[in-house]
C-alpha cells in the first residue's frame, strides 16, 4: 500500500535458517541483519551502559529497542509484521513533515511496565500517554541511552517489570519519547485491534493485530485491488498525545482485570 519505494531491514533473532533467509531475500525488498552480525555491533556500544546491555541480554525486545535504533545512523523507520495496512498511503515516516522528533502509534490503553504511584501527578514519570511501539518514526541522534540506562536500573526489580517484561521496551519508547517532540499517528486512521474497533476496520488506513486480538483478522474483508488502484494515497497524519497520569494507569489495570481494553 505504500505510494513510497521501500526497502525492508529485517533484525534477525537468532531463530532463522540460512533456508529462511534465503526465502525472505527472494521474496521481498530486504537485507537481513543476523543475531550475530548485530551482537558484534552493539553489545561494545553497550558496554558502558550496564542496564541496558542486562535488559538486551534477557529480553528479546532489547533486541528491537537497542538494536535497530543504534544500527540506524538518521531517522528510524519501524513497522512491526503484525500491522495490515488496508489503503495506499504516504508519508508514512516523514518525520520533518510531523514536526516531530518520535512519532508512534496511539495504544488502546496504557501498557506500560509501571504502577500508578510512578506516574505524574504522584510520582516522578511524566510520559506520553498510550505510547505503542508498532509503528515508529524516531530521529536516532535524541535516542539518549543515558535515560534509559538510568530508568532500566531504577525499575528493574520492581514487581511491575518482572509481572509486565513484555511491555519494558514499549515503557521505555515513551521514556526516550517523553522529553522530544512526540506525536502519533492520527488513532482514527492507524487503530489496535480489539473487538470495540471492529467497525472502524473498513474506515482506517492500518490495524495493528496485537496478539491478545489476533485472530480478528479474519474479520477483515480482502481489499478490490481495482478499487484501491482508483484512490489517491491517504496522507499520514498526526496528533499530539495526552500525558499519561496515575489516574490513567489505574484504570487501564482495572479494565484489564476485567477483561476490557481501555
Amino acid at each position: 500500500m505504500s505510494r513510497e519505494k521501500i526497502h525492508i531491514i529485517i533484525h534477525e533473532d537468532g531463530s532463522l535458517r540460512p533456508e529462511d533467509i534465503l526465502t525472505l531475500q527472494s521474496s521481498l525488498p530486504c537485507s537481513v541483519i543476523s543475531r550475530e552480525e548485530a551482537d558484534s555491533l552493539i553489545i561494545p556500544q553497550l558496554a558502558n551502559y550496564q542496564a541496558c546491555l542486562e535488559y538486551r541480554q534477557k529480553h528479546v525486545f532489547g533486541l528491537k529497542l537497542f538494536d535497530i535504533t543504534l544500527l540506524e545512523t538518521d531517522i528510524l523507520a519501524y513497522c512491526d509484521t503484525d500491522i495490515l495496512f488496508l489503503k495506499p498511503f504516504s508519508g508514512l515516516f516523514n518525520i520533518s513533515h510531523f514536526a516531530a522528533d518520535a512519532v508512534f502509534m496511539e495504544d488502546c490503553r496504557e501498557a506500560y511496565a509501571l504502577r500508578p504511584w510512578h506516574l505524574w501527578p504522584i510520582g516522578p514519570e511524566k510520559l506520553p500517554a498510550k505510547i505503542n511501539a508498532g509503528l515508529i518514526c524516531f530521529d536516532t541522534s535524541k535516542f539518549d541511552l543515558d535515560r534509559i540506562n538510568y530508568f532500566l536500573k531504577k525499575y528493574r526489580d520492581e514487581d511491575a517489570f518482572v509481572k509486565h517484561h513484555a511491555w519494558i521496551e514499549q515503557t521505555c519508547w515513551a521514556v526516550a519519547a517523553s522529553k522530544l517532540r512526540c506525536k502519533i499517528y492520527d488513532p482514527l486512521e492507524f487503530i489496535i485491534s480489539n473487538p470495540g474497533t471492529l467497525h472502524r476496520f473498513e474506515q482506517t488506513t492500518a490495524i495493528h493485530f496485537v496478539s491478545l486480538h489476533r485472530k480478528l483478522i479474519s474479520q477483515v474483508k480482502e481489499p478490490d485491488s481495482e478499487k484501491l488502484n482508483l484512490l489517491e494515497p491517504q496522507t499520514v497524519n498526526v496528533k499530539i498525545p495526552r500525558r499519561a497520569t496515575s489516574y490513567s494507569l489505574f484504570r487501564s489495570a482495572m479494565l484489564g482485570r476485567m477483561g476490557y481494553d481501555g
